[in-house]
This record gives C-alpha cells, sequence and structure tokens, in this order.
C-alpha cells in the first residue's frame, strides 16, 4: 500500500470519527458551562454517531457473511461484500452530513446561550 492508499484509508476512518467525538465533547461543554437544555444539545450530538455505527455494523456484518459463506458462487460472494461496505459507507456518510448540521445547530445553541450574554 502506498502513501496516498494509506492517508485516503486513515481520512476515512479518522475524520469521522473526531467529528463524532468533538460533537460529544461540545456538547458535554455547552451543557456544563451553560443553562443550556439538554434535550436540545445532547441528541442532535449524538445521533450522526448512532447513524453511522449502527449503518457500519450493519455493512460489515453482511460483508462478514458473503466472506463466511461456505458454499455460495464467488460471483454471489462478491456482490454481497461489495454491498455490505456500500452500506458501511452511505451510512457513514449520511452520519458526516448530520454531523455537519448538528454542528451549525451546536453553533446556534453555543451562541444562543454562551455567545449572545456578552
Amino acid at each position: 500500500m502506498n502513501g496516498t492508499a494509506l492517508l485516503v484509508v486513515l481520512l476515512v476512518v479518522f475524520v469521522p470519527l473526531m467529528a463524532f467525538v468533538g460533537l460529544g465533547l461540545w456538547a458535554r461543554w455547552l451543557c456544563l458551562r451553560t443553562a443550556a437544555p439538554r434535550l436540545l444539545v445532547y441528541p442532535p450530538a449524538s445521533l450522526p454517531a448512532v447513524i453511522a455505527a449502527l449503518g457500519l455494523a450493519v455493512g460489515m456484518l453482511r460483508a462478514g457473511r458473503a466472506i463466511g459463506g461456505g458454499d455460495a458462487e464467488l460471483g454471489h460472494k462478491a456482490r454481497m461484500l461489495g454491498q455490505g461496505v456500500s452500506d458501511a459507507m452511505n451510512c457513514t456518510a449520511v452520519g458526516m452530513v448530520l454531523a455537519v448540521l448538528a454542528t451549525a445547530w451546536m453553533l446556534g445553541l453555543t451562541w444562543r446561550y454562551r455567545w449572545s450574554r456578552r
């Protein structure tokens, strides 16, 4: 694996993870430092991570069944493996879009409960 491929793999794995962790830490900070209602902060911050994790689990289970299947045709295994990887990547992409929307939501809440007091 050359350097560019390794960089792409690291970006695909760590950028969503860091986005979800960052949203969670931001939500915790906002609830501890301000009077922001937890019901408005935590669900939007955690929904992208839940959707991405659920899609990743379902996609990898489907891909694992394709690899572990004993008497299926090779073409069928390849198609199932591709579908599993596709499901995992699509759900992660939806999670990242929701993370961008959650970031905008959190900016609005931070402005409302923290920055507008000054």
